[in-house]
């Protein structure tokens, strides 16, 4: 399984609890794959995004504010 698919999965395991309770916002991923084939994955509720090359491979955090 790719780095990619991992934290898509840790992203749709969120407790429904946590957010519920209103300490923790819903995270809800947006992907949109890139012209290389790579793919970025950001989560509006945070403002941050992870980068995976067309492998899957984990590139980095960036901070899409910026």
């Amino acid at each position: 399984m790719t780095s990619k698919k991992l934290l898509l999965e840790l992203i749709g395991r969120q407790k429904k609890q946590a957010h519920l309770s209103g300490d923790f916002d819903r995270l809800e991923a947006e992907t949109e794959i890139d012209d290389d084939g790579g793919m970025t994955i950001t989560l509006d509720a945070v403002e941050i995004g992870f980068s995976f090359d067309k492998n899957g491979r984990f590139l980095g955090i960036f901070n899409w504010k910026q």
